[in-house]
């Protein structure tokens, strides 16, 4: 039987969907720097810049905050396993599967744009580039599996890093002993 606190499937699908149109815009612009323009540094930055914001928000929200915009909005929080605040370190390990990709395109598509190559046209997607998209759906999808086969809805990057994600109706406070304590 879960604990109600633990229910958090549909919170956390929300929460994805949220953070996701907080970041649209950042993809249209995107979008819109490798249409209108050829300058070989600025989309180098916009490629950089759009790899790498979700990542940097995901660890530093999580790292400082213990939830993104999107958690804060669906009401769920990321503690460590035993119910206390959640560290940098354990953000980062969250996200480990991002930080070791995020260098690995970083170079294939700087790469690829300073020899002349539109990398945001699917048009222009290599093999490597899906055997990459596949292999983030793969992790998705083992994610989702891991979440659903627990009773702490625990997803595999909550496991690597020894963290839970809670329901939150209400400020976390810490008692005496460190813990968390939700309203």
């Amino acid at each position: 039987m879960i604990q109600y606190k633990y229910s958090t499937f549909w919170p956390r699908v929300c929460a994805g969907l949220v953070d996701g149109l907080i970041f649209m815009p950042l993809g249209w612009i995107y979008f819109f720097t490798f249409y209108h323009f050829d300058s070989v540094p600025l989309l180098i930055l916009a490629s950089v810049v759009n790899s790498s914001a979700f990542l940097a928000y995901s660890i530093w929200m999580h790292g400082t905050r213990g939830q993104t915009f999107g958690k804060m909005a669906c009401k769920v929080i990321v503690l460590d396993a035993s119910e206390r605040p959640l560290s940098m370190r354990q953000a980062v390990l969250r996200d480990l599967f991002g930080v070791v990709l995020l260098p690995i395109g970083l170079a294939i598509d700087i790469s690829r744009i300073v020899h002349g190559t539109d990398v945001s046209a699917q048009a222009n997607m290599t093999t490597l580039d899906s055997i990459i998209a596949y292999s983030a759906l793969g992790w998705f999808l083992v994610e989702v599996v891991t979440m659903l086969t627990n009773d702490k809805r625990r997803a595999l990057h909550d496991f690597i890093a020894g963290s839970v994600v809670v329901l939150n109706h209400g400020c976390p406070e810490e008692n005496r002993s460190g813990h968390i304590l939700l309203r």
